[in-house]
């Protein structure tokens, strides 16, 4: 997807979907700036980072509330994904 993207004419730096997680990583490693293990591991990286931020956020943040879904909601939300 990201070759092709690239192949039509799109380029990471005036396109804002293209700066998302993952799609920087893939494009760099497209141009052969990163390998593949590099990009993956940026990736990784980037994804664990975002992760911890709205985890944060959400934690210092009153209007969410936070909850422990039962085993059977659970599972249905890992079914759905």
């Amino acid at each position: 997807e990201v070759t092709l993207l690239m192949h039509m004419g799109y380029r990471l730096e005036h396109y804002g979907m293209l700066k998302t997680i993952g799609y920087q990583q893939l494009m760099a490693y497209s141009k052969g700036i990163l390998t593949l293990e590099e990009a993956i591991a940026q990736w990784k990286t980037k994804e664990y980072q975002y992760a911890k931020k709205q985890k944060t956020f959400i934690t210092h943040d009153p209007s969410f509330i936070l909850t422990s879904p039962d085993k059977a909601t659970l599972d249905w939300v890992m079914n759905m994904v």
